[in-house]
């Protein structure tokens, strides 16, 4: 009996340290996961700031495409055309651009400055009222782009003229002598 006492014991002493090289492992995946943790969470925090200047970015764009627009329908309301649109695109885009290849603003919003800059090309035709407006929207160091083509169509009622103030005014000989043409009102530019 003494001698199975003994294999006994000496199996157990073998194992000597075990414990304690299984707390170093068990602390070792622990100390990897935090890691991994906050990894993940710092990656978290980046692509959540990139989404927010991305968004102030792409406001920036839309913002050149809507000071495009009011700066074509300035033009077309200023003399010569008088509110008539001019009969070539180039016209139109000479007249806007005023010979430089894009306009640059800056805006501030809620606090940071925000650039955008826009270009107009004449797109189809000479005289198809078609343009291209591409614009770029640029918060810290992200940039948004936006195209987009632009078409005046002018208005289809009786009697309406295609303007863009109300020195066009018209009447309709149908709708007992009552003002029909409403501002820009069937203009998708």
């Amino acid at each position: 009996m003494k001698n199975s006492d003994k294999r006994i014991h000496v199996v157990v002493r073998g194992e000597d340290g075990v414990i304690l090289g299984i707390a170093m492992i068990m602390l070792l995946l622990l100390t990897l996961l935090g890691i991994l943790v906050l990894s993940l969470s710092a990656t978290d925090i980046q692509n959540g700031a990139y989404a927010k200047m991305s968004t102030q970015s792409f406001s920036g764009a839309e913002s050149g495409l809507t000071q495009a627009r009011s700066d074509m329908q300035s033009f077309v309301v200023a003399a010569p055309q008088i509110g008539q649109w001019p009969a070539a695109d180039s016209t139109l885009v000479t007249g806007v651009m005023g010979g430089l290849p894009q306009k640059s603003y800056n805006l501030t919003v809620q606090g940071q400055p925000v650039k955008f800059a826009f270009s107009i090309t004449d797109f189809g035709t000479a005289n198809d009222r078609t343009v291209l407006v591409t614009s770029t929207g640029t918060f810290r160091n992200v940039q948004q782009r936006i195209e987009a083509v632009l078409r005046y169509e002018p208005p289809s009622q009786n009697g309406s003229q295609e303007c863009y103030s109300s020195q066009c005014a018209s009447v309709d000989q149908n709708s007992g002598n009552n003002v029909s043409n409403r501002l820009n009102s069937q203009a998708s530019l």
